[in-house]
């Protein structure tokens, strides 16, 4: 009994000595976050950020930064505390980015600009001993190297290390350059409904070329034609991409045979779901075409 007693005790011991280094972890952290998180900083080093939405990796140590984003700034950036987590060995910073970069793209002539939002990680290195001593002003001391750190933006602003970089400013005439876009986007939408229902009719025009006198045939049309009266029309925005084989039906299991009756129905059957699939798209691109946008004057 004496001994079972020793053994859970040495147990309890041994429990209780894992859970302190959690719990002073636990601590620093909370420290962290409350002397962190919201704040302003000016950021001491080069960091990149692919300006995705997602926090982009930055590994600090010291100055030195190593970062495979998209997009490079130099230090000075001023930005925004997000959230802060403790590690093994090191604290991650999350950063949003207080000014905003346009990203040109080409829509056929026109050039476009898309206002993104950057987000940095700073995963800065703070050597394993300072973290398991859990002393706030020493672990703030590594990250005030990468960082300065104020209460507000204001403050920030400030700071003679603030680079003093801002949104660049978009061309003079943006807002006609986006008229005129609306209005060929408009334009470009009606000529590819245009050449939907043309080859639409087409495609019908095609198939009633190719009706037969035959019995089996037209029996086999019929029932193609009853076959698509199922189906309901494409919606608009895939009016332009649709195609026939995607909605044709197979024909009916008895009339799957290679006689010459049943191939004379497959025949009939497939120009009968052609013929109403071609007019049900023809009639639907009518209320589908977008007024073209008027030019400001």
């Amino acid at each position: 009994m004496r001994r079972w007693s020793r053994s859970l005790w040495q147990t309890a011991l041994m429990l209780a000595l894992a859970v302190i280094p959690r719990a002073g972890a636990a601590g620093l952290e909370d420290e962290l976050e409350r002397a962190w998180v919201g704040a302003w900083v000016v950021v001491r080093v080069e960091v990149s950020s692919d300006c995705s939405g997602t926090y982009t990796n930055n590994e600090v140590r010291g100055r030195l930064v190593s970062s495979r984003g998209r997009h490079r700034f130099g230090d000075g950036e001023l930005a925004r505390v997000d959230k802060l987590n403790l590690r093994s060995e090191r604290v991650d910073l999350y950063l949003s980015l207080a000014a905003a970069i346009l990203v040109p793209r080409q829509d056929g002539p026109f050039t476009l600009y898309d206002e993104r939002s950057c987000r940095v990680q700073l995963m800065v290195e703070v050597p394993r001993p300072l973290l398991k001593a859990g002393v706030r002003r020493e672990v703030d001391a590594v990250l005030l190297e990468a960082v300065e750190r104020h209460s507000s933006a204001a403050l920030a602003r400030q700071s003679g290390g603030w680079n003093r970089r801002e949104r660049d400013p978009l061309p003079a005439d943006y807002e006609l350059t986006l008229a005129r876009h609306a209005a060929w986007k408009a334009e470009e939408t009606n000529r590819a409904l245009a050449r939907a229902r043309q080859e639409a009719l087409e495609q019908a025009n095609w198939a009633l070329e190719r009706v037969a006198d035959d019995t089996d045939y037209l029996a086999g049309f019929a029932a193609g034609v009853e076959a698509q009266r199922r189906r309901s029309p494409p919606s608009c925005g895939a009016l332009v991409g649709a195609r026939f084989d995607s909605d044709e039906q197979r024909p009916p299991r008895e009339r799957q045979a290679d006689a010459p009756a049943d191939r004379a129905f497959k025949r009939g059957f497939r120009d009968g779901q052609l013929v109403l699939w071609a007019t049900r798209l023809a009639r639907a691109v009518e209320g589908c075409f977008v007024p073209v946008p008027p030019l400001p004057q």
